[in-house]
């Protein structure tokens, strides 16, 4: 592994099916993330799918809440999400269901993916800005 620093964050369990997050390889870029309540979504259907776990992040740091590809490819999609260092609370993932059929979340199951990214310092300024020949979407040009 790189020497990279440490990010130390706690992770206080709050139902007995929750389950840490964790990576499948220690050099992965982001952690599972598992159900710890089962949750039925019908087509088209969008709901929150608990796991029964808090963390407190370090100042500084962000947590993200990502899509898993397995999920997408069947219809499944997850809420990005940012989680900031003073949020305490329960940490949930949002499930959208665009499969065509109704979806079943099983305690246990790996619904999205979690990494984490320093903040950095940024300061917004009002003011007028250069123009450039790019214009909107799909102004690269490429076809």
């Amino acid at each position: 592994m790189s020497q990279l620093p440490t990010l130390n964050v706690m992770i206080e369990l709050l139902d007995s099916n929750a389950r840490l997050p964790s990576r499948a390889h220690e050099t992965d870029a982001c952690f599972d993330l598992r159900a710890s309540r089962s949750l039925i979504l019908e087509n088209g259907q969008t709901g929150m799918v608990s796991l029964g776990w808090a963390m407190q992040l370090e100042e500084g740091w962000e947590a993200r809440i990502r899509g898993r590809s397995g999920l997408a490819g069947k219809g499944i999609l997850a809420h990005h999400g940012t989680i900031d260092h003073l949020y305490r609370k329960e940490v949930k993932v949002i499930l959208h269901n665009f499969s065509g059929d109704k979806f079943t979340v099983e305690v246990g199951d790996r619904v999205a993916q979690l990494t984490f990214a320093p903040i950095y310092p940024v300061e917004l300024s009002q003011g007028k800005i250069a123009v450039t020949a790019r214009g909107g979407f799909g102004s690269t040009g490429l076809k």
